[in-house]
């Protein structure tokens, strides 16, 4: 965060550092970085593990994939391919990270969906952040009706 903070405020260039997208704005790293420590003081029983699985493993799945085979644009730039390789992805891994918290599946399925969504949406604000905060607050709500 500090990095960012004067790199915003400076006058330098950081060009080789971070994307040009991020030029006037926080970078995908510490916008991560917030997320997950919000997911860990916030959400409980293993909620954060789901989340932070779903971007970083549906983050990288959806986006080899939908580079590489993505054909069926479904919102902007995002294909149909690489949402389900997204979902796919968070959904195996997640499972395996199940298994070692004791996570239910049901949570698990849920939480790979709304990520893969959420993902497909985030437009303005970045995914590295609104998914794992918006999947911890799904979770919670499912965890709160008792649906395990």
């Amino acid at each position: 965060v500090a990095m960012d903070l004067v790199r915003l405020f400076s006058k330098r260039s950081s060009k080789t550092i971070f994307k040009s997208k991020e030029k006037n704005r926080f970078s995908s790293m510490t916008l991560f970085l917030v997320a997950t420590t919000i997911s860990f003081l916030v959400f409980s029983e293993g909620i954060p593990y789901v989340a932070l699985t779903c971007i970083t493993i549906g983050d990288f799945f959806g986006k080899i994939i939908g580079m590489q085979y993505g054909k069926t644009y479904l919102f902007r730039h995002k294909t149909l391919e690489g949402t389900l390789a997204f979902f796919s992805g968070s959904v195996t891994v997640t499972y395996i990270v199940g298994l070692v918290f004791g996570i239910p599946i049901v949570w698990i399925v849920i939480g790979s969906a709304i990520a893969a969504v959420t993902e497909l949406f985030s437009d303005h604000i970045d995914d590295n952040f609104t998914v794992s905060i918006v999947v911890g607050g799904a979770l919670t709500a499912v965890r709160l009706i008792g649906f395990s």
